[in-house]
């Protein structure tokens, strides 16, 4: 008997088995014969007729899998049928069994999203930093060009609503978020906060430019992290005006955020200055009376410089003789973590450099 009768004779016996239409039960007892019958057979017909039987199994094995799909996960699905899957998906030519693998895949990941938000882990940039297959899996179902777009369609597929996405994005909104986050430059580093809460850097660079600005507003100095790039973090009158014209705030945390924006943003001319020697942030609520009058060379007050409902808010800026010293308050009637910050100035050309950066001072209030 010549090859193609025995492999012939071998689909005839396979095709009356009760392990026709399953696949791992075909795979189990007669995958060696396949192989085989794969390699012996000349001919593109009776190849194409393997093929086609094990398409078969496939397809009745992906017929019981829909059936029973309810609740089953993305990586349990996977563990059972990745192997049939990829066989499927490479050799199969048949458009109903790849349409119907999409479909478990596509089943499975409703169902993986579904858990996943019972512990608020389903939005897109937590599940594209631990789950990273979730993501490719899902561009391949929905046929979208980038992962995290994809997985927005399991969401909506899955019917979820993110706690994100319930949220009104005010200012003040974002900056309760932000406070909660911590106290110290180092809770603010960006791989951190992206892990915690993605979104809010993602949404405060879309306000301010760089998130940075904002954990400034609220009077941590982030520019003292290491490796922190510190030029575009200068506030902008645009920056103050989207302060200022927010509603959500109230007037005492629109000045104090003001406020320390201005002590706390980039200043090129300190970065270059050879006589800078360090800035002192003082969080001392009783500033106003602390200054010795034999140190003022002139109490140079800004005055009222935003109303507010109830009464007058008002920060000075003056100028100490010792060592060259530029000082900004804030009213101790304002709620804030620090309330003073001297920027002291230091060698031969102190008195040259801390002029400079009094007047950059004032160009920087006016914007408010």
């Amino acid at each position: 008997m010549s090859n193609r009768d025995t492999v012939l004779s071998m689909l005839e016996e396979i095709s009356e088995s009760p392990e026709a239409d399953d696949y791992f039960e075909l795979e189990k007892n007669y995958g060696n014969d396949i192989h085989w019958m794969l390699g012996a057979a000349k001919d593109k017909n009776i190849k194409r007729a393997v093929r086609d039987t094990k398409s078969r199994a496939l397809e009745g094995t992906l017929n019981l899998a829909l059936e029973d799909s309810n609740g089953v996960d993305y990586s349990s699905l996977m563990n059972q049928y990745k192997r049939a899957f990829k066989w499927g998906l490479r050799f199969s030519k048949s458009a109903k069994i790849r349409g119907k693998i999409k479909e478990l895949k596509r089943r499975a990941l409703v169902e993986t999203a579904k858990k996943l938000s019972k512990d608020e882990q389903a939005n897109p940039f937590y599940v594209r930093k631990h789950h990273t297959g979730l993501l490719d899996a899902s561009r391949t179902v929905y046929n979208t060009p980038k992962g995290v777009e994809a997985w927005s369609c399991v969401i909506e597929d899955a019917r979820i609503v993110l706690p994100n996405a319930q949220r009104k994005w005010s200012l003040k909104v974002l900056f309760d978020k932000l406070e909660e986050l911590g106290n110290e430059p180092k809770d603010f580093r960006h791989k951190e906060l992206y892990e915690r809460d993605a979104y809010i850097s993602t949404l405060i660079g879309r306000r301010f430019g760089k998130y940075g600005k904002a954990v400034l507003m609220i009077g941590v100095d982030y520019l003292s992290l290491p490796k922190v790039r510190k030029p575009g973090h200068e506030f902008s009158v645009e920056d103050f005006k989207t302060l200022m014209d927010d509603d959500s705030l109230s007037d005492e945390r629109k000045i104090a955020y003001a406020f320390n924006a201005i002590c706390l943003q980039y200043y090129r001319c300190l970065d270059v200055s050879k006589g800078f020697s360090e800035r002192v942030l003082d969080s001392g609520s009783n500033c106003f009376g602390q200054m010795d009058e034999s140190y003022l060379r002139g109490n140079l007050s800004l005055g009222t410089l935003y109303e507010c409902e109830h009464y007058p808010i008002s920060w000075s800026l003056s100028g100490v003789t010792c060592n060259y010293r530029t000082r900004v308050e804030l009213s101790p009637d304002i709620p804030n973590r620090f309330h003073r910050a001297d920027f002291c100035f230091r060698g031969v050309d102190g008195d040259l450099e801390e002029k400079r950066f009094k007047e950059l001072l004032y160009e920087e209030i006016k914007k408010i």
